[in-house]
Formats: structure tokens, C-alpha cells, sequence
């Protein structure tokens, strides 16, 4: 994907990045000599939202290929179930990326609990396929967690924001996400959007490749959550 197909689908971009977005397409010719400074001031926005913009866009798509996105999309694919393995505050990355796959009617889980990943990693791989998130690649149990799923013949996606920590050694496949290593900086770091962006291609490839059947199946869930799901849903609120 084109950084401008980026810009212009506007993925995951906070509001004031999708001021940035919308100024830069509007004008192009202004942009080549503008200053992140004054394009902070045209978008009123500041310099470090225009910088976190541009690491956003540009880190995250530079490591991407094709030939590597179609290898993942056929570990996918092949996969009778995507399982997340994911801890802290990763787990609602991991739990939007799960609910993503079932709309695209892959079976999908989020295993987030020490022993629960164990005894799951220590079980036959059945057809699993792994997606192992860390942002600074340096937890030592998801560490361990994937070394056995690497000895159960798991195939393993590992996402994170460091290509040489110690999550990431035995990975079938390796996408980078952007991002600070400063826990306190997580939600305001591109980590987060990076990761959110890798899991919306991985969805679209997924979603595309049975196209008439998810929309299907999208359909009688929004048909059965308009008749019943929802509307329990409401009533227990009241």
C-alpha cells in the first residue's frame, strides 16, 4: 500500500492527524517546502503531531512487502484459528484484531493469562497459526511462550517495535510496528496505530479472500444483533 493510499484512507489517525491528512491532499503544491512547523500551524496542530504523522505513515509501510503480506495472508488462510498471545495493555490490540478475523470468518481467540498460554503452547499446533504482540520485544515469558510454540510446529506472526529483542527469534513472520519503548508514552505513540494498521491489512486480505461469504455472514449477524442480540443487550443496561 502507497503512503498516499495511507493518507487518503486516513487508517487509525487520531483527529488532529486527520487535519494533517486532509490539508495535505487539499495542498499538495504547498507541502514540498512547508516546514513541520508550519505545517503545524496551517493544520493548527504543532510540529511533534506533524513528526508523529510522518513516523506513523512512513516507518510502518517502508516494512512492508507484497510478497510478504501474501505469504502471512496464506498462513492466515491456512489457519483453522488465529490465536493472540498478548499481555498488558496489548490485549486490546489483540482483542481488536480478534473480533476483526471473525468478521471475516476466521475463528480467532485472545490468550492473555500466564498459564492459560502455557498449557495452549504446550498443546498440538491443529492447524493454529500465532500472533504474538509486544511493543518493545523484551518479555521474557512471551519469549518463552513462543519458543514453544515453535516446538509444536505453531507458525508464529510476531508484532513489535524492536527487531532485535528477545520475542520475535523463532517468528515464521516478523512485522514491525512503529512506536516508543516508553510505557508511559504508549497510547500517544504510533506503537499502538501501527499495530492496529498491520492488523487491518491482515483483515482485508483475509476478509477479500471469501468476499461473498463474509458479507453474508456480516449480514445475518447485523440482522440477528438488530432482532435479539442488541436489543438484550439494552435491556440488561437499563
Amino acid at each position: 500500500m502507497s503512503i498516499i493510499q495511507i493518507i487518503k484512507e486516513q487508517m487509525n489517525m487520531t483527529e488532529r492527524e486527520r487535519d494533517i491528512c486532509r490539508y495535505i491532499l487539499e495542498n499538495p503544491e504547498k507541502i514540498e517546502e512547508m516546514s513541520s512547523r508550519e505545517l503545524g500551524h496551517a493544520t493548527f496542530t504543532s510540529a511533534a503531531s506533524v513528526t508523529r504523522f510522518c513516523q506513523k505513515v512512513e516507518e510502518t509501510n517502508k516494512e512492508l512487502s507484497y510478497t510478504q503480506l501474501v505469504r502471512i495472508g496464506k498462513l492466515i488462510a491456512d489457519a483453522s484459528c488465529v490465536d493472540f498471545y498478548v499481555y498488558d495493555m496489548n490485549i486490546y490490540l489483540a482483542k481488536y484484531g480478534c473480533a476483526l478475523f471473525f468478521h471475516a470468518g476466521k475463528l480467532s481467540s485472545v490468550h492473555s493469562e500466564i498459564n492459560i498460554q502455557g498449557l495452549h503452547a504446550a498443546m498440538p499446533a491443529d492447524g493454529h497459526v500465532a500472533i504474538i504482540i509486544s511493543h518493545t520485544g523484551k518479555n521474557e515469558q512471551l519469549a518463552e511462550i513462543e519458543k514453544m510454540l515453535h516446538r509444536g510446529g505453531t507458525k508464529i506472526i510476531v508484532i513489535s517495535g524492536n527487531r532485535k529483542g528477545v520475542v520475535g527469534q523463532y517468528a515464521t513472520e516478523f512485522l514491525y510496528a512503529a512506536g516508543s519503548e516508553k510505557v508511559e508514552e504508549f497510547w500517544s505513540s504510533t506503537f499502538f496505530a501501527s499495530g492496529k494498521y498491520l492488523l487491518d491489512i491482515l483483515y482485508g486480505m483475509e476478509f477479500s479472500r471469501r468476499y461473498e461469504e463474509n458479507i453474508a455472514l456480516n449480514s445475518r449477524y447485523e440482522k440477528s444483533g438488530k432482532n435479539l442480540l442488541w436489543r438484550f443487550s439494552e435491556k440488561e443496561s437499563d
